[in-house]
Protein backbone atom coordinates (compact mmCIF):
# COMPACT_ATOMS: atom_id res chain seq x y z
CA UNK A 1 0.00 0.00 0.00
CA UNK A 2 3.26 2.63 -0.06
CA UNK A 3 3.32 5.04 -2.36
CA UNK A 4 6.89 4.37 -3.23
CA UNK A 5 6.20 0.58 -3.24
CA UNK A 6 3.48 0.78 -5.90
CA UNK A 7 5.87 3.38 -8.17
CA UNK A 8 8.43 0.52 -8.41
CA UNK A 9 5.95 -1.45 -10.03
CA UNK A 10 6.43 -4.58 -7.04
CA UNK A 11 4.60 -7.30 -8.99
CA UNK A 12 7.83 -7.76 -11.63
CA UNK A 13 10.34 -7.12 -8.70
CA UNK A 14 8.37 -9.98 -6.93
CA UNK A 15 8.80 -12.10 -9.78
CA UNK A 16 12.19 -11.42 -10.01
CA UNK A 17 13.01 -12.35 -6.35
CA UNK A 18 10.59 -15.71 -6.97
CA UNK A 19 12.80 -16.75 -9.69
CA UNK A 20 15.87 -15.92 -8.06
CA UNK A 21 14.40 -18.45 -4.81
CA UNK A 22 13.49 -20.83 -7.67
CA UNK A 23 17.22 -20.59 -9.37
CA UNK A 24 18.88 -21.28 -5.72
CA UNK A 25 16.42 -24.78 -5.55
CA UNK A 26 18.62 -25.36 -8.96
CA UNK A 27 21.62 -26.25 -6.55
CA UNK A 28 19.62 -29.26 -4.58
CA UNK A 29 19.61 -30.92 -7.95
CA UNK A 30 23.48 -31.14 -7.22
CA UNK A 31 23.22 -33.21 -4.31
CA UNK A 32 22.89 -37.18 -5.73
CA UNK A 33 25.13 -39.59 -7.96
CA UNK A 34 25.40 -38.99 -11.88
CA UNK A 35 23.15 -40.34 -13.15
CA UNK A 36 21.22 -40.14 -16.58
CA UNK A 37 18.18 -38.06 -15.24
CA UNK A 38 19.97 -35.95 -12.76
CA UNK A 39 22.58 -34.95 -14.97
CA UNK A 40 19.32 -33.63 -17.43
CA UNK A 41 17.41 -31.99 -14.43
CA UNK A 42 20.13 -30.28 -13.41
CA UNK A 43 20.73 -28.87 -16.85
CA UNK A 44 16.88 -28.13 -17.54
CA UNK A 45 16.92 -26.63 -13.31
CA UNK A 46 19.55 -24.00 -13.98
CA UNK A 47 19.08 -22.56 -17.00
CA UNK A 48 14.93 -22.29 -17.24
CA UNK A 49 15.08 -20.94 -13.86
CA UNK A 50 18.04 -18.17 -14.67
CA UNK A 51 15.43 -16.87 -17.53
CA UNK A 52 12.82 -16.68 -15.28
CA UNK A 53 14.41 -15.05 -13.08
CA UNK A 54 15.61 -12.39 -15.43
CA UNK A 55 12.75 -11.50 -17.68
CA UNK A 56 10.39 -9.79 -15.28
CA UNK A 57 13.06 -7.81 -14.61
CA UNK A 58 13.80 -6.73 -18.24
CA UNK A 59 9.89 -6.26 -19.00
CA UNK A 60 9.81 -4.00 -15.80
CA UNK A 61 12.27 -1.82 -16.70
CA UNK A 62 10.92 -1.71 -20.24
CA UNK A 63 7.72 -0.77 -18.81
CA UNK A 64 8.67 2.45 -16.79
CA UNK A 65 10.42 3.41 -19.72
CA UNK A 66 7.60 3.58 -22.21
CA UNK A 67 4.91 4.87 -18.88
CA UNK A 68 7.86 7.55 -17.72
CA UNK A 69 10.41 8.21 -19.78
CA UNK A 70 8.20 8.04 -23.13
CA UNK A 71 6.83 11.51 -24.95
CA UNK A 72 4.31 12.74 -22.56
CA UNK A 73 2.15 14.46 -25.28
CA UNK A 74 1.35 10.57 -25.79
CA UNK A 75 -0.95 8.47 -23.30
CA UNK A 76 0.63 4.90 -23.08
CA UNK A 77 -1.29 2.05 -21.54
CA UNK A 78 0.58 -1.51 -20.40
CA UNK A 79 -1.57 -3.57 -18.69
CA UNK A 80 0.01 -6.41 -16.26
CA UNK A 81 -1.56 -8.74 -18.39
CA UNK A 82 0.46 -7.36 -21.42
CA UNK A 83 3.67 -7.10 -19.32
CA UNK A 84 3.39 -10.49 -17.73
CA UNK A 85 3.23 -12.05 -21.58
CA UNK A 86 6.04 -9.71 -22.70
CA UNK A 87 8.14 -12.32 -19.94
CA UNK A 88 6.90 -15.47 -21.31
CA UNK A 89 8.80 -15.01 -25.44
CA UNK A 90 12.46 -15.17 -23.45
CA UNK A 91 11.18 -18.04 -21.23
CA UNK A 92 10.17 -20.29 -24.54
CA UNK A 93 12.89 -19.64 -25.91
CA UNK A 94 15.29 -21.41 -23.22
CA UNK A 95 12.41 -24.39 -23.32
CA UNK A 96 13.45 -24.70 -27.03
CA UNK A 97 16.78 -24.37 -26.60
CA UNK A 98 16.53 -27.16 -24.08
CA UNK A 99 14.04 -29.42 -25.22
CA UNK A 100 16.38 -29.53 -28.80
CA UNK A 101 19.40 -30.58 -26.89
CA UNK A 102 17.46 -33.02 -24.28
CA UNK A 103 17.50 -34.71 -27.96
CA UNK A 104 20.56 -33.90 -30.00
CA UNK A 105 22.96 -33.59 -27.25
CA UNK A 106 21.83 -34.19 -24.10
CA UNK A 107 23.55 -34.21 -20.74
CA UNK A 108 24.58 -37.62 -19.03
CA UNK A 109 26.72 -39.55 -17.20
CA UNK A 110 29.57 -40.52 -18.79
CA UNK A 111 32.96 -42.45 -17.96
CA UNK A 112 36.05 -40.65 -17.07
CA UNK A 113 39.54 -41.96 -16.72
CA UNK A 114 42.09 -39.74 -15.57
CA UNK A 115 45.99 -40.86 -15.35
CA UNK A 116 48.18 -39.09 -12.87
CA UNK A 117 51.38 -40.45 -11.86
CA UNK A 118 51.08 -44.04 -10.99
CA UNK A 119 47.31 -43.78 -10.08
CA UNK A 120 44.26 -44.46 -12.01
CA UNK A 121 40.98 -42.60 -11.38
CA UNK A 122 37.63 -43.69 -12.76
CA UNK A 123 34.84 -41.18 -12.51
CA UNK A 124 31.24 -40.94 -13.62
CA UNK A 125 30.51 -37.23 -14.60
CA UNK A 126 27.98 -35.33 -16.24
CA UNK A 127 28.85 -34.02 -19.88
CA UNK A 128 27.83 -33.37 -23.33
CA UNK A 129 29.34 -34.92 -26.38
CA UNK A 130 29.95 -31.36 -28.06
CA UNK A 131 30.24 -27.65 -26.75
CA UNK A 132 27.38 -26.49 -28.66
CA UNK A 133 25.02 -26.08 -26.07
CA UNK A 134 27.18 -24.21 -23.76
CA UNK A 135 28.03 -22.05 -26.75
CA UNK A 136 24.39 -21.62 -27.40
CA UNK A 137 23.45 -20.57 -23.66
CA UNK A 138 26.04 -18.72 -22.85
CA UNK A 139 25.05 -16.15 -26.57
CA UNK A 140 21.43 -16.76 -25.37
CA UNK A 141 22.33 -15.76 -21.63
CA UNK A 142 24.69 -13.44 -22.02
CA UNK A 143 22.32 -11.38 -24.69
CA UNK A 144 19.64 -11.25 -21.88
CA UNK A 145 22.27 -9.83 -19.49
CA UNK A 146 23.46 -7.52 -21.66
CA UNK A 147 19.55 -6.17 -22.71
CA UNK A 148 18.97 -5.17 -19.34
CA UNK A 149 22.59 -2.83 -19.15
CA UNK A 150 21.06 -1.15 -22.03
CA UNK A 151 17.34 -0.53 -21.11
CA UNK A 152 19.14 0.30 -17.36
CA UNK A 153 21.32 2.63 -19.58
CA UNK A 154 17.93 4.61 -21.40
CA UNK A 155 16.12 4.70 -17.72
CA UNK A 156 19.06 6.26 -16.26
CA UNK A 157 17.27 9.78 -16.30
CA UNK A 158 13.87 8.59 -14.99
CA UNK A 159 13.01 10.29 -11.68
CA UNK A 160 13.96 8.11 -8.27
CA UNK A 161 10.54 7.11 -7.28
CA UNK A 162 10.06 5.36 -10.91
CA UNK A 163 13.56 4.52 -12.96
CA UNK A 164 15.55 2.27 -11.06
CA UNK A 165 18.52 2.23 -13.56
CA UNK A 166 21.54 1.91 -10.91
CA UNK A 167 19.25 -0.87 -8.72
CA UNK A 168 19.43 -2.92 -12.41
CA UNK A 169 22.54 -1.87 -13.93
CA UNK A 170 23.90 -3.23 -9.62
CA UNK A 171 22.00 -6.13 -10.16
CA UNK A 172 22.92 -6.92 -13.68
CA UNK A 173 26.93 -6.10 -13.23
CA UNK A 174 26.66 -8.67 -10.15
CA UNK A 175 25.60 -11.50 -12.34
CA UNK A 176 27.90 -11.21 -14.76
CA UNK A 177 31.11 -10.59 -12.53
CA UNK A 178 29.32 -13.71 -10.72
CA UNK A 179 28.85 -15.72 -13.94
CA UNK A 180 31.70 -14.88 -15.40
CA UNK A 181 34.07 -15.83 -12.80
CA UNK A 182 31.99 -19.39 -12.16
CA UNK A 183 32.32 -20.08 -15.81
CA UNK A 184 36.51 -19.75 -16.16
CA UNK A 185 36.92 -21.60 -12.51
CA UNK A 186 35.38 -23.93 -13.45
CA UNK A 187 36.27 -24.88 -16.82
CA UNK A 188 39.82 -24.43 -15.48
CA UNK A 189 39.78 -26.45 -12.20
CA UNK A 190 40.82 -30.07 -12.59
CA UNK A 191 39.35 -31.67 -9.75
CA UNK A 192 36.51 -33.06 -9.89
CA UNK A 193 32.60 -31.96 -10.34
CA UNK A 194 31.70 -31.66 -6.55
CA UNK A 195 34.32 -29.07 -6.38
CA UNK A 196 32.88 -27.01 -9.52
CA UNK A 197 28.81 -27.99 -8.15
CA UNK A 198 30.16 -26.14 -4.81
CA UNK A 199 31.30 -23.36 -6.38
CA UNK A 200 28.42 -22.81 -8.55
CA UNK A 201 25.76 -23.22 -5.36
CA UNK A 202 27.43 -20.35 -3.50
CA UNK A 203 27.78 -18.28 -6.98
CA UNK A 204 23.89 -18.56 -7.46
CA UNK A 205 23.75 -17.60 -3.96
CA UNK A 206 25.56 -14.36 -3.71
CA UNK A 207 23.95 -13.55 -7.42
CA UNK A 208 21.11 -13.98 -6.63
CA UNK A 209 20.54 -12.45 -2.71
CA UNK A 210 22.83 -9.59 -3.79
CA UNK A 211 20.93 -8.58 -6.90
CA UNK A 212 17.46 -8.81 -4.87
CA UNK A 213 18.70 -7.03 -2.20
CA UNK A 214 19.78 -4.20 -4.77
CA UNK A 215 16.12 -3.16 -5.79
CA UNK A 216 14.41 -4.17 -2.15
CA UNK A 217 16.40 -2.43 0.39
CA UNK A 218 16.38 0.96 -1.64
CA UNK A 219 12.88 1.07 -0.95
CA UNK A 220 12.19 -0.05 2.38
CA UNK A 221 14.72 2.42 3.47
CA UNK A 222 12.49 5.06 1.26
CA UNK A 223 9.15 3.73 2.76
CA UNK A 224 10.73 3.99 6.61
CA UNK A 225 11.91 7.37 5.58
CA UNK A 226 8.98 8.34 3.98
CA UNK A 227 6.78 7.34 6.86
CA UNK A 228 9.25 9.46 9.68
CA UNK A 229 8.80 12.68 7.54
CA UNK A 230 5.33 11.88 7.58
CA UNK A 231 5.64 11.57 11.80
CA UNK A 232 7.47 14.11 12.07
CA UNK A 233 4.84 16.68 9.67
CA UNK A 234 1.58 15.25 12.13
CA UNK A 235 3.13 16.10 15.28
CA UNK A 236 4.68 19.29 13.89
CA UNK A 237 1.19 20.14 12.72
CA UNK A 238 -0.89 18.81 16.06
CA UNK A 239 1.52 20.81 18.34
CA UNK A 240 0.67 24.12 16.29
CA UNK A 241 -2.97 23.12 16.31
CA UNK A 242 -3.03 22.51 20.08
CA UNK A 243 -1.14 26.02 21.34
CA UNK A 244 -3.52 27.96 23.23
CA UNK A 245 -4.35 31.34 22.00
CA UNK A 246 -2.56 34.54 23.54
CA UNK A 247 -4.99 36.83 25.24
CA UNK A 248 -2.59 39.64 24.86
CA UNK A 249 -3.98 42.36 22.79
Amino acid sequence: TERTVIASDWRFTGGFILGCALLNTASLSFVGPNTDSLCMLRMWMFHLFFVIALSPLLVKTWRMMKLVGGNSLQRVKISHRKAFLMTLPLVFAQVIILFIFSFVDPSSAKEEITMTGGNVEQRIVCAHGTNARFIVEMIFEGGIVLAGCILAFKTRNLQGDFGEATQLILAMYNIAVVASIVVIVTNVMTTGQASKRILIAVGILWGSVFSSCAFVIPRLLQVRDDREANGRADESGNGRRGRPKSNVR
